[in-house]
C-alpha cells in the first residue's frame, strides 16, 4: 500500500494495488461546506478531521485525481471519537465531471459506526478523475476520514489465520444451520473471484458475531453455520476455485490456500473461526 501526494498539495489519497503503475493523486477537493478549518489536511487517510461538513441539507466531498484512473473499490472512514451513526443515506459519485452528473456508483445506506472503515465494491470498474461523496437528506452532517482506492489486501485479509479465520476445504454436511448470508441475488459471474472475496468476508464477520465456529459456502451464494459432527470430507465433492473457469476443484487438500476463494454448489466450501490462542491445523493432502 502506498500514500502518494502531488505537487500542488490539497489532500494525499492512498490507493491500494499490486500494479506497479504509479498510483494517482488527489490534486484537488472541494465541499459544500467545511466546519473545521484544519481541512485539507496533509494526509487524507490519517490526519484529524479529513472532512466535516456543517450541518446542512445534502452536504457533500468531491475530490479531483491528478489523471483518469480506473476505479474497483473505494474505502473511506468514518469519524472516530463519536457520532458514528450520522453516516448515512451517503451516495458516491465517480466520473469525469466536475458536477454532481456523475453516475452513482455506490451507497451506504448506513447507520455507520464509530471509528469504522467501509469498502464499496463498484458492480464494474469506471474511469473517472473526480469522487463525490454526498449525505442525502436535510440537515446533515457529512463526515469522512480517509479514502482508498481499489483496496484488495484489506478484504482478502478479511478470510486469514491472522484475523482467526481458517479456510477447510470441500465438505458435505449431514444438516444445515442457521443461514448466515444469502447472496445469490448478488452473484456477480463476470466477476466471480471479486464476489467469492467478498462472500467470504461478510460469512466471516456474520459467523463471529453470532458465535458460530464452522460456516460453509452453500449453492455459489449461501453461507451457512455448521456442526463440526455434521461435517465430511468431500474428496469427491464439487468446490472449484472462483476464477471464471470453474475448472480447478479444491478437494485435493484441506487446511491449505488455493490462491483465491472457492464456492461450492451441492457440496460446502468449509471455513473455522478460529478460538482466542487456537493454532490454525496444518494442511492436508488427500
Amino acid at each position: 500500500m502506498k500514500a502518494v501526494c502531488a505537487l500542488v498539495v490539497l489532500v494525499c489519497v492512498q490507493l491500494a494495488s499490486s500494479s506497479t503503475v504509479a498510483p494517482p493523486h488527489a490534486i484537488n477537493a472541494w465541499g459544500s461546506s467545511q466546519y473545521d478549518d484544519r481541512f485539507p489536511p496533509k494526509d487524507a487517510w490519517s490526519g484529524p478531521k479529513f472532512f466535516h461538513s456543517a450541518l446542512e441539507d445534502n452536504p457533500w466531498l468531491r475530490i479531483q485525481l491528478n489523471k483518469p484512473t480506473e476505479i474497483t473499490s473505494i474505502t473511506f472512514g468514518n469519524r472516530k471519537g463519536c457520532c458514528g451513526d450520522r453516516l448515512k443515506n451517503l451516495e458516491i459519485r465517480a466520473g469525469m465531471n466536475n458536477d454532481m452528473t456523475n453516475d452513482v456508483v455506490g451507497t451506504f445506506k448506513g447507520p455507520g459506526k464509530t471509528g469504522e472503515q467501509y469498502t464499496i465494491r463498484l458492480q464494474r470498474a469506471v474511469v473517472a478523475e473526480f469522487l463525490t461523496f454526498q449525505i442525502r437528506g436535510k440537515q446533515q452532517y457529512l463526515q469522512i476520514e480517509g479514502i482508498r482506492l481499489n483496496e484488495q489486501s484489506a478484504i482478502a485479509a478479511c478470510v486469514s489465520t491472522a484475523n482467526n479465520v481458517q479456510r477447510k476445504g470441500c465438505y458435505s454436511s449431514l444438516k444445515k444451520g442457521q443461514l448466515l448470508v444469502y447472496w445469490r441475488y448478488r452473484i456477480t459471474w463476470k466477476n466471480i473471484g471479486r464476489f467469492a472475496t467478498d462472500l467470504a468476508c461478510e460469512c466471516s464477520k456474520v459467523a463471529k458475531k453470532v458465535g458460530a465456529e464452522y460456516f460453509g459456502i452453500h449453492f455459489w451464494g449461501e453461507c451457512w453455520a455448521l456442526e463440526k459432527a455434521s461435517l465430511r470430507m468431500a474428496p469427491q465433492g464439487d468446490c472449484v476455485v472462483a476464477d471464471g473457469k470453474y475448472k480447478t476443484k479444491c478437494t485435493t487438500t484441506w487446511n491449505g490456500n488455493w490462491g483465491s476463494e472457492c464456492l461450492a454448489h451441492q457440496s460446502f466450501f468449509v471455513y473455522k473461526v478460529l478460538g482466542p490462542n487456537e493454532e490454525p491445523e496444518h494442511e492436508m493432502i488427500h
